[in-house]
């Protein structure tokens, strides 16, 4: 009989925690179904982007998606700024939820070494010097809710920027509400079960 018990506890315990664990997501606009021209001249004004993942809708603002873009290291869809009135620099990346195990591809897209920030607003930071046609692929085990990537200008180019981002990658942070209610209620479980074995 107590053997039975334990194990519909455990049984219970599983069932409560397994919406806490992690999801990895992976957004590369091509599953997403986005697709746009290879060029900035035929892609207009900035597009804002609202994906739909695990963890919510994730937007995007500041650039274009484009597709096959030439000079670029990667040829699928990206979502692309570069400097005119109509994009900006830096792109932001805005969550839902904080995020774990963030990380992204950042793409030059200009002819000399840039060096980029990738950002968010919990305090983490990381910039890598680009070469030409290199990438960046920062990484941060815990992101706040909003990301940015910026390149910095340079001082014979102080108004010039051309980038692009791909395959921005993230797994859910459990919510700690949803923790504290499933402990308290193993633990309410765990003392009636006791208590009926008295």
């Amino acid at each position: 009989m107590r053997r039975g018990l334990y194990c519909v506890v455990v049984g219970a315990a599983l069932y409560a925690l397994t919406p806490m664990f992690s999801r990895g997501d992976t957004i590369d606009f091509d599953s997403q179904g986005l697709f746009g021209p290879n060029s900035f001249a035929d892609a207009g004004p900035a597009q804002t982007l609202s994906i739909t993942t695990s963890v919510g809708v994730v937007t995007l603002q500041g650039g274009v998606i484009l597709t096959g873009e030439t000079g670029n290291a990667d040829t699928s869809s990206v979502y692309a700024t570069i400097n005119s009135s109509q994009m900006t620099n830096p792109i932001t990346i805005m969550f839902p939820i904080p995020v774990t195990n963030f990380s992204l591809t950042v793409d030059t897209g200009v002819g000399f070494a840039v060096t980029y920030i990738v950002a968010d607003n919990a305090g983490h930071s990381q910039s890598s010097t680009v070469p030409v046609n290199g990438v960046f692929q920062p990484s941060f085990a815990m992101a706040g809710t909003t990301v940015t990537v910026d390149a910095v200008p340079t001082a014979l180019h102080p108004n010039f920027w051309d980038f692009s981002i791909d395959n921005i990658a993230f797994d859910s942070v459990p919510e700690p509400s949803s923790m504290v209610l499933s402990v308290i209620g193993l633990g309410g479980l765990a003392l009636v079960t006791r208590g009926g074995q008295v």
